[in-house]
């Protein structure tokens, strides 16, 4: 306001008041604001700047954090078992990989969460990735079955194999493992549960119940695993819902947006 004062004083003791001084005045007052307006925009580029580069800095802590903490120990763990099985001699092979293909799927889930976190992809870049929903699935249904779980599954032909960013591969895959993972914790094992997926449009639709144990094998539970999945299908695009009906079904629906074969080309 001093400078826009000081302008306007100069400009009235120098130039003319003729037709000409009301022109003069509105682009000294155009040339404030655009001067202004550069200032603002700076500042706030600036800003954006810091805030990505502390925004990188933290992804880059927790990626190495879980390289040199989580993989480690996940390696340590199926070392020392690996050990065990060659004590324990012939028979045990069964035994080894129930305990093993777990901590072999935390692994490989923990180095994509690394993979993710290190990876700085621009806006509106698409990096599609790739995720075998019958072979998750699968994998998953032998870890439960020795548990005494059981289960009825339906994938759509063009959901067996689906295409989409890394994050929202990522987001999927977390899901189902989450969802078997509530199965062996809350679950009644005398009832099976019910897996459903299919593509409608261009959402992967993802269907689940089961029905809760009277005596579950945990008893109490923070609820921060299906609010994590809730709150990563949101901010990729998709949608979340669980439910229970009564005390005894329980059921999830979510939707999450995929990419056709064609998209990619």
């Amino acid at each position: 306001m001093a400078a826009r004062y000081m302008l306007h004083c100069l400009m009235a003791t120098f130039v003319s008041s003729w037709g000409i001084m009301p022109i003069l005045m509105m682009l000294v007052d155009m040339m404030l604001i655009a001067g202004i307006g550069v200032g603002v925009r700076i500042i706030q580029q600036n800003m954006e700047e810091r805030n990505r580069r502390r925004v990188e800095k933290e992804r880059l802590i927790i990626a190495s954090n879980l390289h040199d903490v989580a993989c480690n120990d996940l390696v340590y763990a199926l070392l020392v078992l690996q050990q065990s099985q060659d004590k324990m001699g012939e028979g045990v092979e069964g035994q080894y990989s129930r305990i093993a293909n777990p901590i072999e799927d935390a692994l490989s889930s923990v180095r994509s969460g690394i993979q993710l976190l290190r990876t700085n992809v621009g806006a509106g870049t698409v990096r599609p990735h790739t995720l075998s929903v019958q072979k998750a699935i699968e994998r998953q249904k032998q870890r439960v079955h020795a548990l005494g779980f059981e289960g009825l599954v339906s994938i759509g032909d063009s959901a067996n194999l689906i295409y989409s960013t890394e994050e929202r591969i990522a987001a999927i895959n977390g899901l189902l493992h989450e969802l078997f993972g509530n199965l062996v914790k809350y679950a009644d094992p005398a009832h099976p549960f019910v897996f459903a997926a299919d593509i409608q449009g261009d959402m992967l639709y993802i269907s689940w119940c089961n029905v809760c144990a009277t005596s579950p094998n945990i008893k109490s539970s923070s609820g921060s695993g299906m609010a994590a999945c809730a709150r990563v299908f949101n901010q990729c695009g998709g949608t979340f819902t669980a439910k229970s009906n009564g005390d005894s079904l329980w059921c999830v629906e979510a939707l999450m947006p995929v990419l056709c074969p064609a998209d990619m080309d």
